[in-house]
Order: C-alpha cells, then sequence, then structure tokens
C-alpha cells in the first residue's frame, strides 16, 4: 500500500469521549509521493470555542458561525480513509477523535493502519532535540505559514512524511532488518511498509556501500580516516600574535573586537606553559577566555611537541569547545591540529551489549524498544558512539545502563567487536592528539 492521507485537526479541547467537538478539519491524500487530493474546512461546533483555544490556534466563533457542520463534511471526507495508511503528527489524538465523530453521526467506525511522525520522526532522526512540528518544520526547511491551524499543520506533516519515508528507505538492510522486528511494538502500523522495502532491497542487495559497514548484522557507519599532512613551515607563537592573529580572528570570529585583556591573557597562559609554572586566572564576562587559553594552548603543543588537556566542569561545555570552539581554533592557527575528546566510559555505547539486546525475544517495555530503533538508525551516522548525540525517551536511559560500556565490558581483543569499539578509538585517538579534550569527573 502506497496511499497515506495525512490528517490535521484542531478542537474545542482534548475530550474525545465528552462534549469536545472539532472546530477544523484539513487532509492530504498522497500516492507515490503526490499530493492526489486535499480537503480542508472550519466545521460549526455548536458550542463556544474556549478562550485559550482560540489564543492557541486563531480560530474564532466568528470564524466558525456559519461554517457546515461535520455531518455536511462527511461525505466528502469519508472516502478519503479507503485503502489509505492514517497519518498525523501524535497519531492517537486525530485518529481516535475522528473515529468518535463518525460514531457519533452513525458511521462505521474506520480502523485503517496508522502512521505517527512524532514516533517515525524520533526513529529516523534519534539526535533532534525537539519533535514539535513547528520546530521540524525549521529543521527541515518546510514553509510553516499558521501553525495550530489544521490546513497549515496537515501541509507540513505531509511533506514531514515523504522526507521520512525516503530516510527510511535509504536505511541499510541490517538496519531496517532490526527496525522492523521492533516495529510490531511501535504506535505506527509501518512494519508492512518495512517489509516491502527489504523485499525491495534484497532483488536488487549490493555488497558495497560507501557510507555503511555491516558486522555480524548491525549496520555503521564505515570510519573516516585521514593521512596527517606534512608538516607546515612552523610559526612562532610571539611572531603571529604580532602580525596575524588579529586578523585571523576577525576573518573567522563574528563580531570580533579586539580586547588588550585577551591578548594580555594569552601571553600568561603561553608563558605559564613554557615556563611550567601554575597560572591562576580569573577574567571579566567578554573578554573572551575560551579563545584566550585555546589559541596558546595549540601553539605550545606543535611549538613543543607536547599534548595539552583541557578539562571542563561538565560534558556540554566540553562539547560545546569540540562543536564551537575548536573548530575556529582550527581555522585561525597556521598549522594542522589534531584534537582528540574522552569521556568516561558509560558514556559510550557498548557494541557487544548492543548486539544481545537487539537480539532479545521479548521486550514489553514502549520506551526501551524505541530505543533500541534510534540507536540502530544512529548507528548508520555516528562516529564516536557517545551518548550525548542521542535524545532517548526518559525510560529509554534505563536501556542505555543495559548497553552502554563499564567495568564490566568485555574490552579484550577476545571481543568480537574490539576493534570497533567506540571507547578504546576514542582511547587511542589520544595518543595522537596535540589537544586533547574531556571534564573534570574523567581527568580525576
Amino acid at each position: 500500500m502506497n496511499k497515506f492521507v495525512v490528517v490535521d485537526l484542531e478542537t474545542t479541547g482534548n475530550n474525545n469521549r465528552g462534549q469536545d467537538r472539532i472546530i477544523q478539519i484539513a487532509a492530504f491524500l498522497l500516492e507515490s509521493g503526490e499530493v492526489i487530493e486535499q480537503f480542508s474546512s472550519f466545521i460549526n461546533p455548536n458550542m463556544n470555542i474556549p478562550t485559550f483555544i482560540s489564543e492557541l490556534t486563531g480560530i474564532s466563533d466568528e470564524m466558525v458561525q456559519y461554517a457546515p457542520q461535520f455531518e455536511q463534511i462527511v461525505e466528502e471526507l469519508y472516502p478519503m480513509f479507503n485503502d489509505a495508511y492514517f497519518v498525523a503528527h501524535n497519531v492517537h489524538f486525530d485518529l481516535t477523535f475522528l473515529q468518535k465523530e463518525f460514531e457519533r453521526i452513525g458511521l462505521p467506525k474506520i480502523s485503517p493502519l496508522a502512521i505517527d511522525t512524532v514516533e517515525l520522526t524520533r526513529i529516523l532522526y534519534p539526535t533532534l532535540t525537539s519533535y514539535k512540528l513547528s520546530d521540524l518544520a525549521k529543521v527541515f526547511n518546510i514553509q510553516h505559514e499558521n501553525p495550530h491551524q489544521a490546513d497549515s499543520d496537515a501541509e507540513v506533516t505531509a511533506e514531514l512524511l515523504t522526507i521520512l519515508l525516503k530516510k527510511l528507505e535509504s536505511l541499510p538492510y541490517a538496519s531496517l532488518k532490526i527496525v522492523e522486528k521492533l516495529s510490531t511494538s511501535f504506535k505506527s502500523d509501518i512494519t508492512y511498509y518495512i517489509s516491502d522495502l527489504l523485499q525491495k532491497q534484497s532483488e536488487s542487495f549490493t555488497n558495497e556501500s560507501v557510507e555503511y559497514e555491516e558486522f555480524r548484522r548491525i549496520a555503521l557507519k564505515k570510519r573516516s580516516f585521514s593521512l596527517p599532512q606534512e608538516e607546515e613551515d612552523f610559526v612562532e607563537f610571539d611572531e603571529y600574535l604580532k602580525r596575524e592573529l588579529v586578523d585571523q580572528m576577525a576573518v573567522e570570529i563574528p563580531n570580533f573586537i579586539k580586547r588588550d585583556e585577551q591578548f594580555a591573557y594569552m601571553h600568561d597562559v603561553f608563558d605559564a606553559f613554557s615556563q611550567n609554572n601554575i597560572l591562576l586566572a580569573e577574567a571579566g564576562t567578554g573578554v573572551g577566555k575560551t579563545f584566550g587559553y585555546l589559541i596558546p594552548s595549540a601553539f605550545f603543543s606543535k611549538q613543543f611537541g607536547k599534548q595539552v588537556v583541557i578539562s571542563t566542569s561538565t560534558i556540554s561545555l566540553q562539547k560545546q569547545l569540540l562543536k564551537k570552539h575548536i573548530k575556529t581554533i582550527e581555522k585561525i592557527v597556521p598549522f594542522q591540529l589534531k584534537i582528540a575528546s574522552i569521556q568516561s566510559k558509560r558514556n559510550y555505547l557498548c557494541l557487544q551489549k548492543f548486539e544481545y539486546i537487539v537480539g532479545e525475544q521479548f521486550d514489553d517495555n514502549y520506551d526501551s524498544i524505541l530505543s533500541k530503533a534510534m540507536i540502530t538508525v544512529w548507528l548508520t551516522e555516528t562516529e564516536t558512539g557517545e551518548l550525548d548525540e542521542l535524545s532517548l525517551p526518559s525510560g529509554g536511559l534505563h536501556l542505555w545502563d543495559r548497553v552502554c560500556c563499564n567495568e564490566e565490558s568485555e574490552n579484550k581483543k577476545t571481543n568480537p567487536w574490539f576493534h570497533k569499539c567506540f571507547y578504546q578509538k576514542a582511547k587511542n585517538q589520544l595518543m595522537l592528539a596535540d589537544i586533547i579534550i574531556t571534564n573534570h569527573a574523567y581527568l580525576l
């Protein structure tokens, strides 16, 4: 089945068993990724719209006063659900509400296969920080003109569904096979669709993949390798500080303003390193302390051939350094930097444990099943295997306790996953690094 009817409702409230009614409905019928039919209408609920609903949706009593009642639009709407997946962002609400409305006016209850785009987005994009429709519209550059109005929300959900199905189709066979097994416990009835994808992939199956490698029936992102470049003609720190640093910082740092305190701080940090001294420094907000210690650290490491360890108070600050500041530093300094990052063991996925838990025959915990699916997809994307990349549900953190590296992890060469272990990879990279980024807990 390749037909999907994407639905969004605006209602007077959340109680579909009581007096609440639909005030707006929109439906887009998609086939093979194309919209072949659409329906949108305000509905007269024969009751006043609560103030908070009007404020949320922008729909007032005046806007629905002369709109048709639900009974008057059902003849056009009802046939759209024949032989099609019912799709919504939080599908349980829309489907249940619509089923009750059909029953109320004496029509047979619809029982279609359903797809929840919230759930499917969580599985296929496990690193996003929000799964609200308005936030997803921004992430995927989908135009969203009127959030919380059914026609706009349904159109965005239809575009989102197209993106999700393409992502699902792009997953490697091994990942799809695991997700298919887990999907029988999803809110979404996606099992049959995945089975069809697996059938198509098996008919055109090739062992070669640029992006993925399969090991013990689990697909992983292929590790990227880069040969070290030849060493550049080295520039000493004091010389670079005088001649080029200000210009380079102005180019690479938005709204850069030269601050004398920052450059004095850089001098002091570099001198403390060079003379093997201890430096305790305090500086006010806005001086630029982070660049103030990163730049001399980079120069000292290269000039003297020694590793510099930088430790932060939290993992989030550690990540901020890596994702934001280090990227800028690499553009500022006139040489190639080798950066490594390390955290405590439990922040890394243990592939041996994960192989075991995805092979479990019985698991009735929804958050656990959802988390297994999310991790399966994430393994086709991650190079670090670190927990903080994932947006697991709250119950998924219990699953992480079962699959993370710890003192009991078998980090020995007899472990078939040893050469692919994320924690071992992180430790190995430390040996080649100029600068190591860690946190106080790991350092101590």
